[in-house]
């Protein structure tokens, strides 16, 4: 075998998929008629598909004889690249792939190649081989496609989930060629796309928003709605929860926890000591603040006409179970959700009268739009038929676009399954410029929406944590001088004065207690540390704390020791079917035995305390035959109290 001292230079091609280049250099060495080359250029050809041309070359330089040889001269089949050291194929795999590359080619001469073929061909066959013979069969078939303009029509309508695997290695490639290839790609379906532009001088508008009511969300939505219709005739359509959040929990990925779920008025007025503003520090030294805070805190009963009541533009409003479907999407896939509902509210006002609309923006009823920013940034005659712009960075489920653009975007949730193989969906800052991409679609950020300090900030209520930042400040005496310690008391004082703590009359809904922030790479792990507080939350726990609560409080409602047992039992139970359907659907949420927690022996502790010992024997007597348990059970609870 010739010592070829031009790997690098033939690596370069392959690096920047130029095959058609690689050829041609190969070629060139076997001008000085040395056997080794000229075996290697056989090989080559051979190993693309290219059998007859190999042939033509053997008798051409009278090598007939060598034609055993010529399967180990350059191996597409090996993960890295090396000229000088090949390998022989494994003779089932080989002759499959030599022989589909060989069809390929044999299509394309003939002009013959369909995209139906181009994709089967490559998942039963292609997606199999290594990273160079996938990358020469991607490069071989754009190519043509992008000479053949109605194929590649074709291969943008095909169904995602076939084409998936072969635009999947496009968009991971990551390297120059992969990148030139996928930016001709999106080229191409743009140049098709704007086939048939056209100015349009007084466009149709559909404004979709979409999420959380959140504090003072008619407030916000007011302005909004206003803010919009200085520049644009539209019709607004709504897709929310059937719930109000007051205070939506710790649930956000912003660090500065208080510029995100605070207004700015406050935030201007009072600066925030940086071991509360940061939430990492914020989870290290207010643990029971921080936990107190990661419930949400939401109303009930939303009436669809205070939503129609802001604006006779708004033409349909539909107001979804989160708790359902919590227990089906984790956060990220929310937005998807909402933004296809969305779509489809819009497409059945559009069938009702009778025609399309031109544009179509998704905009969070939580957000605020800067007006100057807004009105600089967006032209929608500017927008053509093949660009998404993100309002709010990556991500950011905020966008506008021609209407089949959102179409495609909106889209996305019917996708879940498939995406799911390749991307985590619930992340939009990666799935979106993803799934954007592999669609042929360009992608622009145009930030002049915010989610902060918005007009429904005013409207929040601070849950009271009072009792959790007094054990914190407790914990803390050793940590931070008595100076700093007055800080962080003032701070919550003054969002207390600043904000109606009274969260009595609303829902607590349990969100992130035992998860680690989103800040950490492994949120989705549970914590080793948290054995102790779930013990706590065990039926016999729950019963007891209650009834010596009552008994210290109200020993009247002591008569009503079994109703009320029976009402935390039923609570109980329905949180646990929650738990069980939510692990069904995403495993890793499952908790760890608490046997393998660093504070085991604190849950032992709180397993072996008087008020999860009475917590067991009321359920005991709870569940005996017509409650006769419970005329035991005095002289029981007076055992356990020595």
């Amino acid at each position: 075998m010739l010592n070829y001292d031009k790997n690098k230079e033939f690596n370069f091609f392959v690096e920047n998929w130029d095959f058609k280049m690689l050829e041609k250099k190969i070629k060139a060495d076997c001008d000085y008629f040395d056997e080794n080359a000229i075996l290697y250029y056989v090989s080559f050809l051979f190993n693309i598909g290219k059998r007859q041309k190999a042939f033509k070359e053997l008798i051409k330089y009278n090598l007939k004889d060598k034609f055993d040889l010529i399967k180990g001269g350059l191996n597409f089949l090996e993960e890295n690249v090396k000229f000088e050291d090949c390998k022989p194929f494994q003779d089932i795999e080989y002759k499959g792939i030599i022989y589909t590359i060989n069809c390929l080619h044999k299509l394309i001469k003939s002009k013959e190649l369909s995209a139906e073929w181009i994709f089967n061909s490559f998942n039963e066959c292609i997606s199999s081989g290594d990273k160079i013979l996938k990358a020469y069969y991607i490069a071989t078939v754009l190519d043509y496609c992008f000479e053949n303009i109605n194929i590649f029509k074709d291969i943008m309508l095909i169904e995602l989930d076939i084409k998936i695997n072969f635009l999947n290695e496009l968009y991971y490639f990551n390297t120059e060629g992969s990148r030139r290839y996928l930016n001709l790609f999106i080229m191409k379906c743009t140049e098709i796309r704007n086939m048939q532009k056209s100015f349009i001088k007084k466009p149709k508008v559909a404004i979709g928003f979409l999420g959380m009511l959140r504090g003072d969300w008619k407030t916000n939505l007011t302005h909004l709605i206003r803010n919009i219709s200085e520049k644009y005739e539209a019709d607004y359509f709504v897709a929310s929860w059937d719930t109000i959040s007051y205070f939506p929990g710790m649930n956000t990925g912003v660090m500065n926890w208080t510029h995100r779920l605070l207004s700015s008025e406050f935030n201007r007025k009072f600066q925030c000591p940086k071991e509360i503003a940061d939430k990492t520090l914020f989870h290290r030294y207010f643990p029971r603040v921080y936990k107190e805070l990661s419930y949400s805190y939401e109303g009930k009963n939303i009436n669809k006409k205070d939503i129609y009541q802001i604006n006779n533009k708004i033409k349909t409003v539909s107001l979804e179970n989160q708790k359902y479907l919590s227990l089906h999407f984790v956060a990220g896939e929310y937005t998807y959700y909402l933004s296809n509902k969305l779509f489809g509210l819009m497409e059945e006002y559009e069938k009702i009268n009778n025609f399309k609309y031109d544009y179509v923006f998704l905009i969070r009823i939580d957000s605020q739009i800067d007006s100057k920013e807004f009105d600089k940034k967006i032209d929608l005659n500017d927008i053509d038929g093949n660009t998404l712009i993100e309002l709010h960075g990556i991500g950011g489920s905020m966008i506008v676009s021609k209407r089949e653009i959102a179409k495609i975007y909106t889209d996305l949730i019917g996708y879940y399954n498939v995406l799911n193989k390749y991307c985590s969906i619930e992340n939009p800052h990666r799935t979106i410029p993803y799934y954007l991409s592999i669609n042929g679609i360009k992608r622009i950020e145009k930030p002049c929406i915010r989610i902060s300090n918005t007009y429904a900030l005013r409207g929040i209520r601070f849950p009271n944590v009072k009792l959790q930042l007094k054990q914190d400040l407790d914990a803390l005496n050793d940590l931070f001088p008595l100076e700093k310690l007055n800080a962080f008391k003032t701070f919550f004082d003054n969002i207390y004065a600043y904000y109606s703590s009274d969260c009595s009359s609303l829902v607590k809904k349990y969100i992130v207690p035992f998860i680690a922030g989103p800040e950490d790479s492994d949120c989705k792990k549970r914590k080793n540390n948290f054995a102790s507080e779930l013990v706590k939350l065990e039926l016999p726990y729950r019963v007891g704390k209650s009834i010596i609560n009552i008994y210290k409080h109200k020993r009247y409602k002591l008569l009503l020791t079994p109703y009320i047992i029976f009402k935390i039992t039923k609570t109980y139970k329905s949180e646990f079917n929650d738990y069980i359907k939510q692990i069904n659907y995403e495993p890793c949420t499952k908790l760890k035995p608490i046997e393998i927690c660093t504070d085991y022996n604190q849950a032992l502790e709180v397993k072996n305390s008087f008020t999860y010992k009475l917590g067991e024997k009321l359920l005991k007597a709870q569940n005996s035959w017509y409650k006769f348990g419970y005329i035991r059970l005095f002289f029981e609870i007076c055992n356990l109290k020595k």
